[in-house]
């Protein structure tokens, strides 16, 4: 059974268009075509003429047929084409084309392919005057310069209607530093960490070139649209792509995405190497999903918090790091620790960068042999800070020969804060799962009892539940978010299970199993699914068998303390559990928390969960198995901001526990 799902991959709570399975689908606002100009600039540090062109495909391989004449013209709004992509040109999916100025192109030496480097893979000598537009149309010949032959364009606001997208974005004041404009992969806000595009990861395009382009200098510098600290990017026929087969996750699934070894946070002051504040450093592991070897492999940054930074906000410069070795304690999470090489990444054109690395800029991570298929490699990111508050980071990974076909993927380093959640982009966990069921008995289990109740995605947004193996001994319905029935087959009392794992959407989880004990009946009944399950949300619980308003020994719940088997979820008294209710068998657990939470339904009987909440227990252990990484709380992660000494600390950790009635936690 194919495993992984080809979607695209959302870091944050926002409706996006998702790829179908196995398919591209052309997403929202992108070009009919999928080419865009995706970056460009009129001038440079060599003057007028340090000019280029980028065309970006946001879509399949995409082959040139011209409407007319010999190819592609990407024209300025003088009406002189500058360029022609030849007709039978191939650009790759997600892939490249760079249109130069051979006369004052001072990118020349960026990294591109394997030993290659970003020269243009068409040249032009005529140079593009200061805030004029851009085009490009389905024809080479002038004469057919059309709205029907455009297939798109961007320019200042002062431009031909025929040459810019909307109004256009601002004119700037033309200085000769390096710069350029190209399009929001992500947010162009330093401040707000939110997705502003439909199509995170891919070259946005809504029509409105002053919505679509990003203005990025490697001074920060104030030109009239917009300031960022920032580099070009150019990229050519042969430079890495993206794509949703390049999976990021914890380099140390077994603790949080704020902890070391996944975060490490350093106060040593480096002014000269823009750390006056110290250094954060993430640390991730990257999988080749891909279904061909990789021999290039880097990190193209969509957002960061970075200068000018309002305050509040983190000032983080990237820059280059050596590899190293980090000790972790990986899967299955027992406290048996390894040493692991962790890579280090180097910032392309850092010489060209002395402020440090910002929006747009690229991290290669260098790779002593192809990283096969499905092999992994252990990488880090540094950044220095000039400035303390909350800090993320977001990349696209891009590689050679590519990045697989599903639409690329944003990962977030550090703490993204959305209405004060953190949300981070690691690959999903599912755990074992228990329930219990009488025998020739319905077990009908909702969601909020089901087999992802006690999953953990750290970003929120599991998009599949998938069987990797049925039961054996009995009939099972299981619905997407996770609730499921199960009939034992007539007489059948014993042990089944069912195998299953879990999507977000980019990557799957390794398989849970769910095991079903199919008990026979005592004296004919049964209630509440009889047997006994525990979860622990609370502290330690004395006696093995604890009341929740139910037949006795129907089930084990650690929720507060418990003496001689009794529990105080509200007041229980033989067998009876005030806060709720106990009559023919159905029982209301009663609750302080908000939420209520849904209920279950065990072989015809009801029951409610209790919701523990972000905050509402009053127990220990609110955060359950957190060395296993499995409580995170709803969204997982936390925010970050300046602590007394000006270190990054935790804003606040949602906590998560599951009260259950017919399930236990599988240790």
């Amino acid at each position: 059974m194919k495993r992984a799902k080809n979607l695209s991959q959302i870091c944050l709570q926002l409706g996006v268009g998702i790829v179908g399975v196995g398919l591209y689908a052309t997403p929202v606002h992108a070009s009919t075509s999928g080419l865009v100009i995706s970056e460009y600039r009129v001038r440079g540090p060599n003057g007028a003429n340090d000019e280029f062109i980028e065309i970006a495909n946001t879509g399949p391989a995409h082959t040139v047929e011209s409407s007319s004449g010999t190819g592609y013209g990407i024209a300025a709004s003088d009406a002189v084409v500058r360029c022609s992509i030849p007709d039978g040109t191939v650009i790759p999916q997600f892939g490249h084309y760079l249109c130069v100025n051979s006369v004052g192109y001072s990118w020349g030496s960026y990294p591109a392919g394997v030993g290659l480097l970003a020269s243009g893979d068409a040249t032009f000598a005529t140079d593009i005057p200061d805030n004029s537009g851009i085009a490009l149309f389905s024809t080479d010949v002038p004469l057919d310069f059309s709205l029907v032959t455009r297939m798109d364009a961007v320019g200042a606001t002062t431009t031909d209607a025929l040459y810019r997208e909307g109004l256009g974005h601002p004119s700037i004041v033309p200085f000769s530093i390096d710069s350029s404009f190209y399009r929001n992969l992500s947010t162009p806000s330093i401040s707000v960490p939110g997705f502003a595009t439909l199509t995170p990861g891919l070259a946005e395009d809504t029509d409105d070139n002053a919505t679509d382009f990003v203005w990025v200098d490697t001074n920060g510098t104030s030109a009239g649209a917009g300031q960022r600290l920032g580099s070009p990017g150019p990229e050519n026929l042969s430079s890495p792509v993206t794509g949703g087969g390049l999976v990021v996750s914890l380099l140390d699934a077994c603790v949080d995405a704020s902890t070391a070894p996944n975060f490490v946070r350093d106060l040593t002051s480096d002014p000269a190497h823009n750390a006056t504040f110290g250094t954060v450093e993430y640390r991730r592991t990257i999988t080749n999903n891909t279904d061909q070897p990789l021999t290039r492999l880097r990190l193209r940054v969509a957002d960061q918090r970075t200068f000018p930074a309002p305050s509040g906000v983190s000032d983080m410069r990237s820059t280059s790091s050596v590899d190293t070795v980090v000790t972790v304690d990986r899967s299955p999470c027992d406290g048996t620790t390894s040493d692991v090489p962790v890579v280090g990444t180097t910032l392309e054109r850092e010489v060209s960068q002395p402020n440090g690395g910002g929006f747009n800029g690229s991290l290669s991570v260098t790779l002593a042999v192809p990283l096969a298929v499905g092999a992994s490699i252990d990488v880090r990111v540094h950044m220095g800070l000039q400035q303390i508050g909350l800090d993320s980071f977001t990349f696209v990974a891009e590689a050679l020969p590519g990045g697989g076909d599903a639409s690329p993927v944003l990962f977030c380093m550090g703490a993204t804060v959305v209405d004060d959640i953190a949300t981070f982009c690691i690959t999903p966990t599912a755990t074992n799962d228990d329930y219990i069921v009488t025998a020739d008995s319905l077990l009908t289990v909702l969601a909020s009892e089901g087999v992802l109740a006690n999953d953990l995605d750290l970003d929120s947004i599991v998009t599949d539940v998938v069987v990797e193996s049925s039961t054996s001994d009995g009939t099972l319905t299981l619905a997407a978010d996770g609730s499921f029935t199960y009939l034992p087959d007539p007489g059948f009392v014993g042990v089944d299970t069912f195998s299953y794992f879990i999507s977000d959407g980019n990557s799957s989880s390794p398989p849970a199993v769910a095991t079903i004990t199919v008990e026979e009946a005592l004296g004919g009944t049964s209630e509440s699914g009889g047997g006994s399950s525990s979860d622990d949300a609370g502290s330690e619980s004395e006696g093995s068998t604890t009341d929740v308003g139910s037949t006795e020994g129907s089930s084990t719940t650690d929720v507060g303390t418990t003496e001689g088997g009794t529990t105080d979820v509200g007041t229980t008294e033989g067998g009876s559990t005030e806060g709720g209710s106990t009559e023919g068998g159905t029982t209301d657990i009663g609750d302080d928390s908000t939420g209520g939470g849904d209920s279950s339904t065990i072989g015809g009987t009801t029951v409610s969960p209790t919701d523990t909440g972000a905050g509402s227990s009053d127990s220990e252990g609110s955060s359950e198995d957190t060395a296993d990484g499995e409580a995170l709380g709803d969204n997982g992660g936390c925010s970050c901001s300046t602590d007394g000494d000006g270190g990054l600390a935790p804003l606040g950790m949602l906590a998560l526990g599951f009260v259950g009635i017919t399930r236990r936690r599988r240790r």
